[in-house]
């Protein structure tokens, strides 16, 4: 049946136009997060300071210095980050720790040992509709030795903090809270169907049987577009695969798809496996109408 599924899925992506977008999935804007924070003219400790950066001051990201013991896309925080600041031009580099992304997404009692600033809002369904609201976040349990965050509100399942402004009320999305289904291999789940459009992710790749368990290769997953003319189907498709950085366990877990900024395209929030045994991965649509990261939070990173 699983080989069934994955021929089916191949020869649907064999018809659909070829919409890849080639996309690095890597924040373009940094937040620092920290007081007085060097600002070096080399990726070391012991090169000429050329300024020093304030709190909540932000950067546009330029490059990663590869770290070759233990280099990927995703570890700034453990990474030399060649910057530009906005506010002067220079060029430089800053320790990946001390930065994070200006738009963050959490999910309720997540782990995080800070509060990020900006304007803050909780995701949450009431009487079968999805709503917004703003809410005022808190860690919880710093005297427990683990800290999480919350919102003002029990009822949000999801805090969003961006630097934008979001509009209030009810939203074109989905809460999915069953924590027994993940999107694995050969599975496609519909998200949320907004005007003539809806969207799906997709997870192809292979499984070979290496007893006593199962090893998973060449994953991927697909956010699908398919457009709705009548009786036609038109698809576009993104890999996101790149943006993520291990298969969970258990799959990966979909825990929102919703028009945030209400472009027409929904933002999404998976997680590798469980809420607190996996990152939490923040996808934002641009004015292009492709995804984006936004963010990266998780038990190893302490956003």
């Amino acid at each position: 049946m699983k080989k069934l599924t994955l021929i089916v899925l191949s020869l649907l992506f064999v018809q659909m136009a070829k919409g890849q977008f080639d996309e690095g999935c890597l924040p373009g804007k940094l937040m620092v997060v920290a007081e007085n924070l060097n600002f070096r003219e080399k990726p070391n400790t012991e090169s000429r300071i050329i300024g020093q950066l304030t709190n909540s001051e932000l950067l546009t990201l330029i490059e990663i210095h590869e770290n070759k013991e233990n280099f990927y896309w995703n570890t700034i925080e453990f990474s030399w980050v060649r910057v530009q600041r906005i506010q002067t031009g220079e060029i430089g580099y800053v320790f990946g720790k001390y930065l994070k992304t200006p738009e963050m997404a959490y999910l309720n009692y997540h782990d995080t040992d800070r509060i990020q600033k900006g304007n803050w809002y909780g995701i949450y369904q009431e009487g079968g509709k999805v709503k917004i609201e703003k809410t005022t976040p808190k860690i919880s349990g710093l005297d427990e030795g683990f800290s999480s965050i919350i919102g003002s509100n029990e009822k949000h399942k999801i805090l969003i903090c961006s630097q934008d402004e979001i509009k209030e009320g009810e939203m074109n999305s989905q809460i999915l809270e069953n924590d027994r289904e993940y999107l694995k291999i050969g599975i496609q789940k519909r998200l949320v169907r907004i005007g003539d459009f809806e969207f799906s992710l997709v997870c192809t790749g292979e499984v070979e049987l290496n007893p006593p368990s199962l090893i998973r290769k060449n994953e991927k997953i697909i956010f699908l577009t398919t457009e709705i003319d009548g009786s036609r189907r038109h698809y576009v498709q993104q890999d996101l695969s790149d943006c993520i950085s291990q298969f969970g366990e258990v799959g990966y877990q979909i825990h929102f798809a919703g028009d945030l900024n209400d472009d027409g395209i929904p933002e999404l929030i998976i997680s590798e496996g469980t809420t607190h045994g996996g990152n939490v991965y923040y996808f934002r649509s641009n004015k292009e109408g492709k995804l984006e990261l936004a963010s990266i939070t998780g038990v190893s990173s302490k956003c």
